[in-house]
């Protein structure tokens, strides 16, 4: 099965792809298959030929077979993932990979409609659950119409319609991404953020790929810049415990997969040879130092004193152009987790010093939306307070924190640990023995206990109030075998100088006039047993006919 046909598969099982004109060739259980979850609870995952390892940390997923898949050449490479020895991380293996002139021409193409249909899929989710606009969908049949033909004269090895075919597809797919990028200049960066890290299932990795592939071929601006440094971060980064991240591969190797991404894209380079010798070197070292700077801040107010995450937007946007270059975009991915981290694990240390309101109240004009963009990474530091106390009795100072930190900063944390792992049964002893024997006596006999008291003041109610609803303390019965009330009124009482009449069915019978001349006739008899009002009840249970000194009126069904 060819890459394209795997993205197929994925996508309707994500539900972000409709049906298209490329049918499957192959069936979903077919070895060699790539699988992507769409899970909260699995992590990033790296497979190509193998059914991919699981974590429990993250939801997102990573396949680098498009990553090693270029161009029909005999050093063309694939990848396969074997478990270290040292450890079970899953680490790539490259290995030749052989592939014919025709399948790549195919993939190519492929890949480019399939990458702008899932591009169309997110700006859609993003302008309709953010943006609170209906999203205009971009009519893709002439596309793959187009796509359809150009695979068919590839395949047949027509030369003679191939050029139509081929200058048929670029159109088309050049007017769908024209289409897309001028929905995204309406899209904040912010917005396109919020939908991909909350998106129920998660985004794929290849809907992030597509995602970065059209960023990164789009003409070069802030915000286009802005989009393509979160989804490069998201890609190659994975979520870690207590809400931080960690790069997925050492720099290195992260630069030659970006390489390898830009080749398979078939991406301008937007830096002269002169700035990638030189400039390029010193910004991703401009990079690495404000990373070291964030790593370093003892104390949140120290991270945020000097306008620290001001500087670092500044500088990303300063960096124009040479931002994608691969040694700086790798550069930009480490320093936007390592400052993430150091920000959390400086929020857990104020927490561990003190609560969360006073938090809140010391650092309540940080300005979470300048560093969410600064590290395209959405922090919230109000969330952060309120969802870290629970995890904070677990987290442990690392030995760089530790080193920075006062003796009496390390033991005032390790008091608020014990101090937070302490109940409030723990600190009260009377309570804690008084629930301990109330939770120590049998739950069947907590059970019957209750049905017993239910059973009990069902019981006086009953007694208290009758079948009609009525209460029947101080209630006086009139007796109808004599009276000409008994021809509709099956039961009468008086409670409170209020007539009460339970009507017979015969009553459901009569003409509107009737049951006037029938409520005058209840009235007068009410009014000689000493009753102001008199009120009848329908078998229904509901209330049929009022009469009174100043109303009167029935109810017709």
């Amino acid at each position: 099965m060819t890459v394209f046909e795997d993205l197929i598969v994925e996508l309707k099982e994500e539900n972000l792809l409709e049906e298209t004109v490329i049918d499957d060739r192959q069936s979903k259980g077919n070895a060699g298959e790539l699988y992507f979850t769409d899970t909260s609870d699995v992590e990033n995952e790296v497979s190509v030929d193998f059914t991919p390892q699981e974590s429990p940390v993250d939801s997102e997923a990573v396949t680098l077979d498009s990553f090693f898949e270029n161009e029909p050449a005999d050093e063309d490479l694939d990848v396969e993932m074997v478990e270290t020895e040292s450890s079970d991380e899953v680490a790539p293996k490259v290995k030749p990979k052989s592939t014919t002139e025709k399948d790549f021409y195919k993939k190519r193409a492929s890949g480019e409609v399939s990458s702008l249909q899932m591009v169309e899929h997110v700006l859609t989710g993003v302008e309709r659950e953010y943006l609170k606009m209906v999203p205009v969908a971009f009519e893709d049949f002439a596309a793959k119409k187009a796509l359809n033909f150009y695979l068919q004269t590839v395949e047949n090895d027509n030369a003679a319609e191939r050029p139509e075919a081929e200058q048929g597809l670029m159109r088309e797919t050049e007017a769908w991404c024209s289409t897309l990028a001028e929905r995204d200049r309406k899209i904040p960066a912010s917005s396109l953020r919020m939908f991909c890290e909350n998106s129920k299932p998660a985004l794929s990795s290849q809907a992030l790929l597509a995602l970065a592939r059209f960023y990164r071929n789009l003409p070069y601006s802030e915000p286009v810049r802005a989009k393509f440094d979160f989804v490069m971060t998201r890609l190659f980064s994975k979520a870690a415990p207590f809400e931080k991240r960690a790069c997925m591969f050492s720099a290195e190797d992260t630069v030659l997969h970006i390489m390898t991404l830009y080749k398979e894209w078939s991406s301008v380079p937007l830096y002269s040879a002169a700035d990638d010798e030189s400039g390029v070197l010193l910004t991703a070292l401009g990079f690495e130092d404000l990373a070291n700077e964030a790593v370093s801040a003892s104390t949140l107010k120290q991270l945020v004193a000097g306008d620290f995450f001001d500087r670092l937007r500044i500088f990303k946007e300063s960096s124009s152009e040479s931002f994608y270059a691969p040694a700086v975009m790798a550069a930009a991915i480490e320093t936007n987790v390592r400052i993430g981290n150091a920000y959390v694990k400086l929020v857990d240390r104020e927490l561990a010093a003190s609560d969360a309101e006073k938090v809140q109240a010391n650092f309540g004009d940080i300005n979470d939306t300048e560093i969410s963009d600064a590290l395209a990474r959405t922090l919230d530091l109000r969330e952060l307070v309120r969802e870290r106390p629970r995890e904070i009795e677990n987290i442990d100072i690392d030995d760089d924190t530790d080193e920075a930190a006062s003796p009496a900063a390390k033991k005032a944390v390790v008091k608020k640990k014990k101090d937070k792992g302490k109940s409030v049964l723990e600190k009260v002893p009377v309570l804690g023995r008084v629930f301990d024997s109330v939770f120590s006596v049998s739950k069947w006999y907590v059970l019957i206990c209750g049905l017993l008291i239910a059973g009990t003041i069902g019981l006086y109610i009953y007694t208290e109030v009758g079948a009609d609803g009525v209460t029947s303390k101080g209630v006086q019965t009139i007796d109808l075998q004599t009276s000409p009330l008994a021809e509709h009124i099956k039961a009468a009482r008086i409670s409170e100088n209020n007539f009460y009449g339970q009507l017979n069915p015969s009553w459901d019978g009569l003409p509107k006039d009737k049951r006037l001349e029938f409520l005058q006739k209840v009235y007068d008899v009410a009014k000689e047993k000493g009753a102001k009002q008199a009120t009848l009840i329908g078998t229904s249970g509901k209330i049929a006919g009022f009469a009174s000194a100043t109303r009167m009126e029935v109810t017709m069904p």
